[in-house]
């Protein structure tokens, strides 16, 4: 498998925009105070009244209502546990910004056709082939880990681009983006879109059961989960 290694990124596609990261479980926190040391804007989507934005104020991250993190960001992270990335989605994509990147730390969402994002969208994944807690650990030691990357979707042509310039600034392309031989990692072809092997694009290689969609309003207590 081949990787691609931190100096051989150009971190200039996440240079001046915003990020809005939905989900501030063990990926979650993880990845936003990783972007955010790596001087990333990020801005950390909850909603009112939840138990999160006390921790995640007292970390220096910026917090906003859902709807409001999502129309302010350019990259939007869905990083809510996977059976309910469907759910989640519909609730989004009014308020997501034509043109903008919508990117997952696993792959089954959309491999199992749970969500389709609007056509305008760039929809990438960079997984990090492990938990949370060891990803903000490696990174504050100067380190990284390995995380599988992948474009389902590039409509603006630079989907390959911002998911490379992702995986650096949460620290994995110390370690190395890779991908499989069996997860083609098509790019520069506007709607071009690769199935995502599940047992592949999930950290850690286990296979998570299928997500249902339309199972409900999502949970604060969901969003917290991932």
């Amino acid at each position: 498998m081949e990787l691609i290694r931190e100096k051989d990124i150009d971190p200039a596609p996440l240079a001046g925009k915003r990020v809005a990261i939905l989900g501030y479980g063990n990926q979650g926190r993880a990845q936003s105070l990783n972007l955010k040391d790596s001087g990333v804007d990020v801005v950390v989507g909850l909603r009112g009244g939840s138990g999160s934005r006390i921790e995640a104020e007292a970390a220096g991250l910026k917090v906003a209502l859902i709807e409001d993190a999502v129309r302010s960001a350019d990259v939007v992270m869905l990083l809510a546990p996977d059976e309910i990335l469907g759910d989640l989605y519909a609730e989004v994509e009014p308020h997501l910004r034509e043109g903008a990147a919508l990117g997952f730390s696993h792959g089954l969402a959309v491999h199992f056709g749970l969500l389709k994002p609007r056509a305008d969208l760039d929809v990438y994944l960079v997984a990090p082939k492990g938990p949370g807690t060891a990803l903000r650990s490696l990174y504050q030691q100067g380190k990284g880990m390995v995380a599988l990357w992948a474009v389902a979707q590039d409509a603006t042509g630079h989907a390959r681009d911002i998911a490379f310039a992702y995986g650096k600034a949460i620290g994995c392309a110390r370690a190395g983006l890779g991908t499989s031989a069996t997860v083609p990692a098509t790019a520069r072809t506007t709607s071009a879109r690769v199935r995502w092997e599940a047992k592949e694009l999930t950290p850690g290689g286990r296979v998570r059961r299928t997500p249902q969609s339309g199972s409900g309003p999502v949970r604060e207590s969901d969003l917290e989960g991932s």
